[in-house]
């Protein structure tokens, strides 16, 4: 019997053979809007660990970077084992994302300002001294 963990709950369920985890998975709260016909794909899911294959709704729907990062979606899984899986962070947009480059001690004190409009949410690192972005 397979055995789903599911991140970033950390809850764990086991599939029975044959079964499809697209019941166990809206359970979970994971949503099909398309009734699980694999057009939409609003029910992606990210595979942390194990052997989920790549359908030809995941190739359509998703596109291949995605598909390399383990992106599946989630009314057309095919378990053939035990899996790790992320749901509910696809559809994270960053605006700007920014490595902070390790340029010796950064400063003492810091601050995290954060906006939140009607849409995104944009977050910067500063320096409480200076008032100068630091990432």
């Amino acid at each position: 019997m397979p055995e789903i963990i599911i991140r970033p709950s950390g809850k764990r369920i086991h599939v029975p053979s044959g079964g499809d985890p697209r019941d166990f998975l809206f359970s979970e709260g994971l949503e099909f809007p398309c009734g699980g016909e694999g057009t939409c794909g609003n029910c992606a899911v990210r595979i942390i660990r194990g052997q989920v294959p790549v359908t030809q709704a995941d190739r359509d729907i998703l596109g291949g970077d995605a598909q390399s990062e383990g992106w599946r979606l989630g009314c057309r899984l095919k378990l053939q084992g035990d899996v790790e899986l992320e749901i509910g962070t696809k559809d994270l947009f960053f605006l700007h994302e920014e490595k902070i480059r390790d340029e010796g001690a950064l400063p003492r004190e810091l601050a995290i300002a954060i906006d939140t409009g009607t849409t995104s949410l944009v977050a910067q690192l500063i320096e409480v001294g200076s008032g100068r972005v630091v990432g």
